[in-house]
């Protein structure tokens, strides 16, 4: 069975909760999440306490990729 790409031209809604959005696995299984027309020029990785970990700020740019890939200690911030 082929899996199929996900529609760059489907949009899809995030709802936040106190401007925050949780991490989690299951977060980055369909793609990267792409923010485009400016949507966001900041971004940050914070603790679980809310503590702010690591974040990137980036005004000016037209689109915002956040992403990940399975079970990688890490995850991307890109303007």
């Amino acid at each position: 069975m082929k899996e199929m790409a996900p529609d760059p031209e489907e949009l899809h809604e995030m709802k936040l909760n106190e401007e925050t959005y949780p991490l989690t696995e299951e977060l980055f299984e369909n793609d990267a999440l792409i923010f485009d027309n400016t949507q966001i020029e900041e971004a940050w990785i914070c603790h679980k306490d809310g503590t702010p970990y690591v974040g990137v700020k980036s005004e000016g740019f037209p689109s915002y990729g956040i992403w990940s890939v399975k079970d990688a200690p890490f995850v991307c911030l890109e303007p």
